[in-house]
């Protein structure tokens, strides 16, 4: 396989810009529309060079105006790739009872959502107007086991189970409010010095395994019109890794795994969608914020998600205001966090990365060269 098959580049009469800044030179360019795309608009490439390494990495971002790739409305967990942790099908049949048993009638409001979360749905608010149709629900998953996907959410914190509900039911002005006070605090504490200084060039980084979000930003109004809320079930179950960083950092993940220097999950799981002939989504959010404080996003971030569900190998660091929360209100935070990542990616749109270029040839691994 030749590189140049694995991760084309635009043609000589593409329209190209040269961009000086920093320690690397980033050429922006746009190419003809592909067969993903091919009536909808162009897809820009973005190389980014690592002088000191000479490596090129390929950014490919897929216009959100694209059709969907797939005709599939199922949600798949980037890792059961690897590993077949559960049935995908979320439909419910026909051949469903249509009344509901005597011993579902009489379970409380809490027994309901309990044994609902245990066969893998995730249940909104028990109300008058909602328990018929949760008892109804959970009649049609006892009625047809092969519908039920244990484990698929409920391994990721109940505060974020909540966000993927149909209908959030808490506060997001309160989750915000503790959001500005965390802010707050390091503006109000510019004087002091912080791990890392006092420079506001830092921000986040969420990485994506394509493979489940299938051009995410293109079909979430499709998938949302059979369910609500599960464009952002997609969106959650395709993060493999969330990270801090500045400057060109989150391309040094892909920098050790052209090298193979590491056999970390991560690494794995980068390497196994260029297999695929695919590019890692790499999602950039929160800029131009202190490194304290992009470490405490992450943290809240990680521990929403559960670091179970993740490549990173520690938990995060939590600074300022948010030493003194409760394990709730941070993985409250963190669960708002990722629904503004989730709507972030919506509005940019797909960016992909994969291999573009590298000097030396010997350094690449077996499937590439």
């Amino acid at each position: 396989m030749n590189l140049e098959d694995f991760c084309p580049v635009a043609s000589d009469d593409s329209e190209s810009d040269m961009v000086e800044g920093g320690d690397n030179s980033i050429c922006l360019t746009t190419v003809q529309p592909s067969s993903i795309c091919a009536s909808d608009g162009s897809v820009a490439e973005y190389l980014h060079t690592d002088l000191e390494t000479s490596i090129t990495l390929t950014e490919a971002r897929w216009p959100i105006t694209c059709a969907a790739t797939t005709s599939s409305r199922k949600s798949i967990h980037w890792k059961s790739f690897s590993e077949l942790s559960f049935s995908v099908d979320d439909s419910f049949t026909s051949s469903a009872p249509a009344v509901v048993p005597r011993d579902v009638l009489h379970l409380s409001d809490a027994e309901l959502v309990k044994e609902l979360v245990e066969l893998g749905d995730v249940p909104g608010p028990i109300t008058v107007s909602t328990r018929k149709i949760y008892q109804l629900r959970l009649s049609k998953l006892r009625s047809n086991p092969h519908l039920c996907t244990p484990n698929k959410y409920c391994s990721y914190s109940k505060e974020l189970q909540q966000f993927m509900a149909p209908s959030v039911s808490i506060s997001l002005a309160e989750i915000s409010q503790w959001e500005h006070e965390m802010m707050n605090y390091f503006e109000s504490s510019s004087g002091r010095k912080w791990r890392e200084g006092n420079s506001k060039m830092s921000f986040n980084y969420l990485l994506l395994d394509p493979r489940t979000t299938k051009n995410l930003p293109a079909r979430c109004s499709l998938l949302d019109s059979d369910s609500k809320g599960e464009a952002f079930k997609v969106f959650i179950s395709a993060i493999f890794y969330i990270g801090k960083g500045k400057k060109t950092r989150p391309y040094q993940h892909f920098i050790e795994a052209i090298k193979n220097k590491s056999d970390s999950k991560k690494t794995r799981q980068i390497l196994d969608i260029w297999k695929c002939g695919l590019g890692v989504v790499s999602l950039h959010v929160f800029h131009n914020i202190l490194p304290v404080e992009a470490y405490t996003r992450e943290a809240c971030m990680v521990d929403s998600m559960n670091l179970k569900n993740l490549a990173n190998q520690v938990k995060g660091t939590y600074y300022g205001a948010a030493t003194t929360w409760s394990v709730r209100r941070r993985r409250l935070v963190g669960a708002e966090l990722l629904r503004k990542s989730y709507n972030i990616l919506l509005i940019e749109g797909e960016r992909q990365i994969r291999p573009a270029d590298v000097r030396d040839e010997s350094e690449l691994p077996s499937f590439l060269v």
